[in-house]
């Protein structure tokens, strides 16, 4: 059967399922199509057009929504959450993230709260603080964290690469003064040598935590999954993908199957096995995993991670941080390994999706990604270059020439914009993703939260790519800002690309899966600087309503 030419005959014969009426309808088909309505028959685009159009298809069993007036646009992508860490994060543990948590005393009071809410002995974990948004601009410590936890080992992770924990967590995990800095990461200490607390943990090698902490059920996983599916329904989002399942704990892949053969993930899942982080891990990955599934939950790439962070200081440079003359940053990889790990995983079918931030880390990724599809020209393998902050110019033609993709997260501007350029100094530190210019080459540019690195908000990201605007007010380069309806799109029709989907969702047409976001205004007329305020009213996949205000 060919849905696009024949499901508007059957919906026509048998009457829609659902109709979207008294609305404005964003399409975002190639044309930027606007409708009135919108006709829906066994969880598809049955139909686009008019009220008049639509209501033809209107029976006695037909799910009609007046949509007073409200905008539609396709359900939105995002293209790099951890989505089963949210879950876990928001069903267990604290929430640490800007603005729920402005000072260290902010977080000082959830971990007591916390603490009164478990047995004494159990680990408190949560996720998302980030000095440079407390008041004290300081990462918390053992001192701060002691005195309301004094029997509950304490585990905090910053946005990204820092760890914060308290005394007993510390005499769980055997970190004494004595203790030698691991080589991927730092202890903290005082003036008398004695940890802190706070620890750099580039990579898991560098968290001593990770092996005392007790780990999740593949029960509590699945509780994880169903509670993260529930909040990025809220914001408006059908699909994401979740980069680095599966490696550490193959149950993430069994909780994902079981809660999907249940009917319960009302999020499409586009999973990234990972972290791959050497090539006896990528021989590993092919031994263990292959490309698999189907549209509500399929494993499709892997991840890697080749630098760090911005911020941090660990994203690889050409040229030195300011005021650091000896600091370019690091890479995780020997470019040798790199290349060969990902020849390895893409002679396989695998999509290779690369964590790199820095300039020189961006070229060895697209180096990376050329050679293996040099080596084996396999069409159409759509490799990606995760974060891709600092471009040159010649990496951007190679991202295009070689038909990579573009995964940004444009919330990270505004968060973090003031401490790039802090960090990199006037002009080098500005030019961080280059999004106007990566769109005007054909690039198709996927947007994401990142979270544990952002919040969930889909509305944050869009008015970050507009308006590029930092925590500051400080504009960075307003000439690689987007349109509206540009900005939609990192997060529906070019987005679908990253996930090989857009034949089927990304924009509303007819043969398409009706996924959905209804909005509480309209994102095309509502002010600029009240885009980050928008809301979704409702969100519907497959056609069923999965979230209403």
């Amino acid at each position: 059967m060919n849905w696009k030419e024949d499901l508007p005959k059957i919906a026509e014969a048998l009457g829609a399922d659902m109709a979207l009426m008294n609305g404005k309808i964003i399409t975002l088909d190639e044309e930027g199509t606007i409708a009135q309505a919108v006709a829906v028959k066994y969880g598809m685009i049955a139909k686009v057009g008019s009220d008049a159009e639509i209501s033809r298809l209107v029976r006695n069993g037909t799910e009609v929504i007046d949509l007073q007036g409200r905008a539609v646009t396709p359900g939105l992508i995002s293209t790099h959450d951890h989505f089963l860490d949210y879950g876990l994060n928001a069903r267990f543990g604290i929430d640490l993230w800007y603005p729920k948590v402005k000072s260290i005393q902010d977080i000082v009071k959830a971990v007591e709260m916390k603490v009164k809410e478990v047995p004494k002995g159990e680990w408190i974990i949560g996720y998302g603080w980030d000095e440079n948004l407390l008041e004290e601009e300081r990462p918390p410590n053992r001192w701060d964290l002691d005195p309301v936890s004094p029997e509950n080992p304490v585990y905090l992770g910053r946005v990204y690469q820092m760890v914060s924990v308290n005394s007993l967590a510390l005499k769980i995990a055997g970190v004494t003064r004595d203790t030698p800095d691991p080589q991927y990461g730092r202890i903290y200490r005082d003036e008398r040598g004695e940890p802190t607390g706070v620890f750099l943990t580039i990579l898991p090698s560098a968290d001593p935590f990770l092996g005392v902490m007790p780990k999740f059920s593949t029960r509590q996983k699945e509780e994880a999954i169903i509670k993260a599916c529930s909040d990025y329904n809220a914001e408006g989002f059908t699909a994401v993908v979740d980069p680095g399942v599966g490696a550490t704990d193959p149950d993430d892949i069994v909780a994902y199957q079981r809660v999907a053969s249940r009917g319960e993930l009302t999020v499409r899942v586009y999973a990234l096995y990972g972290f791959v982080r050497s090539v006896e891990e990528a021989k590993e990955a092919v031994r263990k995993v292959a490309v698999f599934g189907d549209d509500m939950f399929r494993i499709g790439g892997v991840k890697l991670s080749l630098d760090g962070g911005v911020v941090p200081k660990t994203a690889m440079f050409y040229e030195p941080y300011a005021g650091e003359p000896q600091n370019r940053g690091r890479s995780k990889w020997r470019k040798e390994d790199l290349i060969e790990a990902v020849s390895i995983l893409h002679d396989e079918g695998f999509q290779c999706c690369i964590h790199a931030i820095g300039d020189e880390a961006i070229d060895w990724a697209i180096d990376a990604f050329e050679e293996a599809m040099k080596r084996n020209p396999r069409p159409d393998p759509r490799h990606q270059v995760i974060h891709i902050y600092y471009p040159t110019a010649e990496a951007i033609e190679r991202v295009r020439r070689l038909g990579l993709m573009a995964n940004v997260q444009s919330v990270f501007i505004h968060f973090e914009g003031d401490t790039y350029i802090k960090n990199l100094g006037e002009g080098r530190g500005e030019r961080v993703k280059p999004l106007k210019t990566m769109i005007r080459k054909g690039i198709p540019v996927g947007n994401s939260q990142d979270y544990p690195s952002g919040p969930i908000s889909a509305s944050l990201g869009l008015w970050a790519a507009m308006t590029r605007r930092t925590r500051s007010g400080r504009i960075l380069c307003p000439e690689e800002g987007l349109t509206v309806e540009e900005a939609l799109r990192t997060y529906t029709t070019w987005a679908s690309r990253h996930l090989f989907m857009e034949d089927r969702v990304g924009s509303i047409e007819v043969g398409k899966y009706a996924d959905m976001t209804v909005w509480n205004e309209d994102p095309y007329t509502i002010p600029e600087d009240r885009l980050k305020e928008l809301k979704a009213y409702m969100t519907i996949i497959n056609g069923k309503i999965v979230y209403r205000t």
